[in-house]
């Protein structure tokens, strides 16, 4: 039989019976392994094994009708936290997730109305890597530029496309040596 090892204050305290001497028998080492896997936090993206590919994953949430929480945490292998609350709309945010084509995505900001109006927000933020302007052009139609507001302290360059279930946007560094894609929204119109 196997013993159940795990190296922590949390399970030296759950082990040990009253006396704090002698531990439980095998289905204590069970049940602390279980505590002990409930308590410990979501593993961030450096530690993920898999290393998500951002053009599926952009093609694949375009293509939902209602964008929910569950089609965000499943195409990007995290599970969301909840910021906040403000009154119909509930705020989540992601960990850093590693990308196939390098770089990573620095956070994802999720936001999705409750009750009868099913519109939501997606704001894909990314980092360390550059996709340049002239390639993500090859492999999507936009249909508008919005050039930097007069006043932004990063100005942007949005290029826009509409989807099947709302509007894309890309925004690019304006200013730069390189225009490189700095972030990725999708609205959603219920």
């Amino acid at each position: 039989m196997t013993k159940f090892t795990y190296r922590g204050a949390m399970h030296n305290k759950l082990c040990k019976n009253a006396k704090g001497n002698k531990p439980f028998g095998f289905t204590g080492y069970i049940s602390a392994a279980l505590i002990a896997a409930a308590l410990t936090p979501l593993a961030d993206a450096s530690s993920n094994m898999k290393k998500i590919k951002l053009w599926d994953s952009i093609n694949s949430l375009t293509s939902i009708r209602t964008l929910q929480k569950k089609d965000v945490e499943s195409t990007f292998g995290v599970r969301l936290r909840i910021l906040a609350k403000r009154n119909e709309i509930v705020f989540y945010s992601s960990p850093t997730i590693s990308l196939a084509e390098g770089g990573s995505i620095d956070s994802i900001d999720f936001r999705v109305k409750n009750g009868s109006d099913p519109s939501s927000f997606l704001l894909v933020n990314l980092a360390g890597t550059c996709f340049l302007l002239a390639d993500v052009r090859k492999l999507y139609n936009f249909d508008s530029i919005s050039p930097p507001g007069a006043h932004a302290q990063n100005p942007t360059t949005s290029y826009s496309m509409k989807t099947e279930f709302g509007t894309a946007n890309f925004l690019f560094s304006y200013g730069a040596e390189k225009e490189c894609l700095t972030a990725v929204s999708l609205n959603f119109s219920g």
